[in-house]
């Protein structure tokens, strides 16, 4: 275990394989994540999707990361709630999230560890074409998830995000990856911290930004003609400047800048729409009811 040299969130840590040895997220990760949590019980801990475009940047080498630190995810609650009868003692449900997420809480350890198997093992295989979700295209699995665990009190809470690397011909990039019209504020991977709602937001933005906000607030010229150039800095935000122009001129650079950071959180905010697998419309609400049913669960 080493502290993070980023510094992301208080204490952000960083837990290694001491062998080299590819990630994974098997019938094996829950018992190393609640390892952690018992003992640190004052941090949190999880794993990285083992797959490209969903997964973390170094895919190679097992890794997990944690801190002391409350995500927006874990602030959300459960939005539904199911019950097992294999797992009777667990509370069970789809978390009030952007991302598709089913968590579980419960003081047995064990069986807290079972229940995070089974969502691992049954969404390896999982199919819903009416949601773009295939597990596989011939050899190549596509389903991926990002296990987090915490405790509260005596009270395991284990969150697993479902992933999907898919691509297609109008999303060559990820289905579930940032869509296009985002790709100004962010292209790389949404990894564990972004899924849960810390964004990491490319060093090159501090300089563009600043200078959207001397547009907005008249302090800079707005050239139309020049901004869309491809090789002006501002050319990806083209058409965000546009947008923000139409709703009028800022009275200052702090309105300005109030109304730059307002656009990028909406963004986040939808990009984290963009990984969900299960939308939050009607197909959604149906193959998200219809996983859990795979898990064996019922309406509570």
């Amino acid at each position: 275990m080493q502290y993070s040299p980023y510094a992301y969130y208080d204490e952000h840590c960083i837990v290694i394989n001491e062998r080299h040895v590819p990630m994974k997220v098997d019938e094996s990760t829950p018992d190393k994540l609640l390892d952690f949590v018992d003992l640190l019980p004052n941090y949190f801990i999880g794993s990285n999707a083992a797959l490209p475009i969903v997964g973390g940047s170094i895919l190679n080498h097992e890794h997990f990361q944690g801190g002391r630190h409350l995500m927006p995810m874990h602030r959300a609650k459960i939005r539904k709630e199911y019950q097992s009868r294999e797992f009777p003692n667990l509370r069970i449900g789809i978390l009030d999230w952007y991302n598709s997420v089913v968590q579980c809480e419960g003081t047995d350890r064990e069986e807290v560890a079972a229940f995070a198997r089974k969502i691992i093992g049954t969404w390896k295989t999982f199919d819903c074409p009416a949601c773009g979700i295939l597990s596989h295209t011939g050899e190549t699995a596509h389903n991926a998830c990002s296990p987090i665990v915490r405790k509260s009190g005596d009270t395991y809470v284990f969150s697993v995000i479902l992933r999907n690397n898919r691509t297609d011909e109008q999303y060559p990039e990820g289905i579930f990856h940032v869509h296009p019209e985002h790709l100004n504020i962010k292209s790389e991977g949404i990894g564990l911290i972004e899924a849960m709602g810390l964004f990491i937001l490319p060093p090159r933005l501090k300089r563009q930004l600043s200078a959207i906000g001397d547009i907005l607030c008249g302090e800079a010229a707005y050239d139309r003609r020049a901004v869309n150039d491809p090789v002006n800095d501002l050319y990806v935000h083209r058409h965000m400047i546009d947008e923000l122009l139409s709703e009028g001129c800022a009275e200052g650079k702090a309105e300005a800048q109030a109304r730059v950071r307002a656009y990028v959180g909406r963004t986040c905010a939808s990009i984290l729409d963009n990984t969900a697998v299960f939308k939050q419309d009607e197909t959604g609400r149906r193959g998200f009811d219809a996983f859990m049913t795979a898990l064996g669960l019922e309406n509570a």
